[in-house]
This record gives C-alpha cells, structure tokens and sequence, in this order.
C-alpha cells in the first residue's frame, strides 16, 4: 500500500506550488490594491488592461468572469452584480489566466452571444472561464485567492479620532480581558 499523499492531495499540492512559484516572482504593489496591481501587470505586458463590468454576464452555463484579449488591449468582464470582494476576486482569476500563460479554443457563437456587439474575429480570442480545462480553472481560483491574501497582509493604518482615543483603548483593554 502507498503511504504517501494521495493521488488528489499529491496534485493538489502541486498545484499550490505552481501557484506559489508564480506569485513569488511577482512584485506585488504596497499597498496591495486591485487597480494597482492591473497597473503594473499592464506595464509588464506592454498593454492596457480594461476591466469592464457587465451585469448579468453569470448564470447558469454563463462565467462570472472573461477575458478577451485583443491584439493591442486585455479586456477583464466581470458580473457587475455580486459584492466587490466577488468582483476582485473574478478579476484576479482572468489576470491570473495571463500571468499563467493560459490559452483555449472558445465557442464563437455562444461568446458572441453573450456578448453580441464583439465582432467574430475579437470573440475567436475570447478566453471564457466556461471554457478553460479544470486544470486551468484551478490554478487561476488558487492564485486569485493567493493574490487576494497576500494583498491583505498589510493592515490598513487606523486612524482613530482624537476625541475617540480613549474609548478605543478601552475597548482594546476589554477585549484583552474578556476573550470572546
């Protein structure tokens, strides 16, 4: 009997490595924002980055997230009606699709129906989450999630009014006391 790692968790750790490889070669901006980092993942590429939101692009069979790359400009859509932590989120999976190098054949007639106003050669290199293989997937999840923790490292600065200050502390020193 094997008594190593499982099949799933030997590829499951595999995929976190690949994920932790690529996001240690990254300079990540501090503060870590969403836009910052599009930034200087655009500046990287030597292209825009346009995020686009589209309501109601998600539903059923639908992905919450697209990426059309052009041959001048990364187009990033995202579900305009879900919570901005979900819309980061969705953001970084597309960006992380580029950072991996990811590439797939899509279905023209059902990306050009959903989004009709793309001409057939833009939609021919559409790159829609519905269509990656679950590898693809998957890494693209781990390393937006990764990207989203490692942007959270750093605590925001509070900044607490003057006039404040001392229920603050005395909050602090409750709660210091008083687990809950």
């Amino acid at each position: 009997m094997f008594k190593g790692l499982s099949i799933h968790a030997r590829s499951r750790q595999g995929l976190h490595a690949r994920c932790e490889e690529l996001l240690a070669s990254l300079t990540l901006p501090r503060p870590f924002t969403t836009q910052r980092f599009l930034d200087n993942l655009a500046h990287g590429r030597g292209r825009p980055i346009v995020v686009l939101p589209l309501p109601g692009i998600s539903g059923a069979g639908a992905p919450s997230g697209l990426w059309i790359a052009t041959a001048s400009t990364d187009y990033v859509c995202h579900e305009q009606k879900t919570s901005h932590l979900h819309q980061q989120q969705i953001i970084l999976h597309e960006c992380a699709h580029m950072l991996f190098g990811h590439r797939t054949v899509t279905d023209p007639e059902g990306t050009e129906r959903l989004l009709p106003d793309l001409g057939p050669s833009l939609i021919r290199r559409a790159l829609a989450r519905s269509a990656y293989d679950s590898q693809q997937e998957a890494e693209a999840e781990t390393l937006a999630s990764m990207l989203l923790q490692a942007g959270h490292d750093e605590p925001a600065p509070v900044c607490v009014p003057t006039s404040e200050t001392a229920l603050v502390e005395r909050l602090i020193r409750s709660l210091g006391q008083h687990p809950g």
